[in-house]
């Protein structure tokens, strides 16, 4: 900075206003003083900036994967929203690993970002990751629910997915259901179990499968629902839906003529697979502005206060539990979102 401030005749706070866009410095000098910047080589030390002035422009964002379609378009939008504030998103994923998020979440608190966004592997109890930034009074929002410590969290009403979702199948006679999911304590799940004992219905523990989203082949869990004599199938995502609904086919299972077949989150794919997936669709295209919103606002004005906003959505039957020939309808409400 020295340098160019002796180049160009100007003094070395000139210099600094320019890399730091201030205001009051005429358009040309800011000109010259970055030509001579760029033909210098010269970048600014933003890790120092930060210290200096207490703020780095950077709102971390961790999430366990970007493999979920409605994942991409959440962290794309937001990413849209805080650039056009002057922010930029620092991604990071955790591979759905506890100590890997953890370790993320630190160096993003070392590194001063400003806020963070989180989605974290945790689906109910204690996060060490969320208490991190909570104790290290970090700007944070929680896409997700989280229950342990008061946070500003958007959040997507599972367990309302989870029981109109099990009801549809009830209503079309299905008794034994099987649920496949990622992690155990979903809201899902417990919304399964009480759809089934609202009908007087008990539930059966060997019915429920675990399956990571990443798993290349669902074929040997689709065998043991084939002999667990299940006559439908509650997978907790479309992603794992999808997954099954490969499973079946290489198993030469007719869906749903075999066994009926629903997930959840209405991915964009959902309309386009064969069959068509039933799935329950939530207003995602919500998220991304809640959550700019409420970092935004937690940044700007720490001691305001915490923001809630849970989404509900709605079901959508499609081939995968009525059979072949149910027409589609692309509005508002049955569009994959993103």
């Amino acid at each position: 900075m020295k340098d160019i401030a002796r180049r160009l005749n100007i003094s070395v706070t000139t210099v600094g206003r320019a890399f730091s866009d201030a205001t009051d410095i005429s358009p040309e000098t800011r000109d010259r003083i970055f030509e001579l910047a760029k033909e210098l080589d010269y970048r600014p030390n933003l890790n120092a900036r930060a210290l200096v002035q207490q703020r780095s422009c950077v709102i971390g964002m961790v999430v366990c994967n970007v493999s979920n379609p409605i994942m991409e378009g959440v962290i794309r939008d937001v990413d849209d929203f805080l650039s056009r504030e002057g922010y930029r998103l620092n991604l990071a994923i955790s591979h759905s690993e506890p100590k890997r998020e953890s370790d993320i979440i630190n160096d993003m608190i070392c590194r001063r970002v400003d806020g963070v966004i989180i989605h974290p592997y945790c689906l109910e109890g204690r996060s060490d990751a969320v208490e991190s930034l909570i104790e290290s009074k970090t700007p944070t929002v929680v896409l997700g629910t989280y229950s342990y410590s008061p946070i500003s969290q958007v959040g997507m009403d599972f367990f309302a997915a989870g029981y109109e979702i099990t009801t549809h199948l009830l209503d079309l006679g299905h008794k034994k259901i099987a649920f496949i999911n990622e992690l155990p304590g979903d809201a899902r799940y417990k919304a399964y179990i009480r759809a089934h004992h609202d009908r007087g219905l008990d539930v059966d523990n060997s019915l429920n499968f675990y399956l990571p989203v990443r798993a290349r082949s669902g074929v040997d869990i689709c065998r043991k629902i084939m002999e667990s004599d299940a006559t439908a199938v509650f997978a907790s995502c479309d992603a794992l839906a999808a997954t099954i609904l490969e499973g079946f086919k290489l198993l030469g299972v007719n869906i749903p003529g075999k066994i009926a077949l629903a997930g959840c989150g209405n991915d964009r794919y959902t309309s386009v697979m064969g069959p068509t997936l039933t799935s329950y669709g939530f207003p995602y295209s919500n998220v991304p502005r809640h959550l700019a919103d409420f970092i935004l606002e937690r940044i700007e004005n720490p001691a305001s206060a915490l923001r809630t906003a849970i989404l509900i959505g709605k079901l959508i039957p499609r081939e995968s539990t009525l059979g072949q020939g149910v027409p589609l309808t692309m509005n508002d409400q049955t569009k994959p979102h993103f």
